[in-house]
């Protein structure tokens, strides 16, 4: 899916008018309750343990990407990196145990969404009603009620100076699964530090 930003009306440098629309369904699958799906598909970055690791899955693995994006919009970079989505996978296998590094100034609720869909395992990952009735959400949606913000400006993308330039290097999008070598295969030894990886960039 894509995720993507809509102006509902009104002046565009309010963040109150700015909705979010997800949009390109082709991997999308609806799944019932105590459904399960082996399908691989997606990409790595945000794929959930289970999902990577070929493993059954349910829905409860769309909590794992949300979170995933969530993190990614505080941090600008993935929760758990790797160099390869076979070293992500193998990553995955070995850590059972998985606790994001989440910065000390986020706010307790916002630490507590994220712990609570970056859960290694589904069993102990946060449902949907628990989701969609999070007090992060619900206090999001009460700023609708408080002041405008303003938008942050940013260089033009065509002035052509370096800034501008460095500024969208991280618009670059992670291969598809596709692209890369079946992650049913070997899982390769971890490359050696220097060349840039491509779970290190944004969607």
């Amino acid at each position: 899916q894509n995720i993507l930003l809509s102006f509902t009306g009104g002046k565009k440098s309010n963040p109150n008018n700015i909705r979010i629309k997800i949009a390109d369904f082709g991997f999308a699958r609806y799944l019932q309750n105590n459904m399960m799906a082996a399908t691989l598909c997606g990409s790595p970055m945000y794929m959930a343990p289970e999902v990577i690791m070929s493993q059954h899955y349910d829905a409860k693995a769309d909590l794992w990407s949300i979170g995933t994006i969530i993190y990614q919009c505080l941090t600008g970079k993935a929760p758990f990196q790797a160099s390869s989505p076979q070293d992500l996978r193998l990553f995955y296998e070995k850590n059972r145990m998985l606790v994001p590094n989440i910065p000390r100034e986020t706010s307790a609720h916002l630490r507590q969404l994220l712990l609570g869909l970056l859960q290694r395992n589904y069993k102990d990952r946060m449902d949907f009603d628990e989701f969609f009735h999070h007090p992060f959400l619900d206090a999001s949606a009460s700023m609708k009620k408080s002041a405008s913000v303003p938008m942050p400006s940013y260089p033009s993308l065509g002035s052509g100076s370096s800034s501008s330039s460095s500024s969208t290097s991280h618009l670059a999008s992670p291969p598809s699964l596709g692209e890369m070598p079946h992650l049913q295969e070997k899982v390769p030894a971890s490359p050696q530090p220097g060349s840039p990886a491509f779970l290190h960039r944004s969607k």
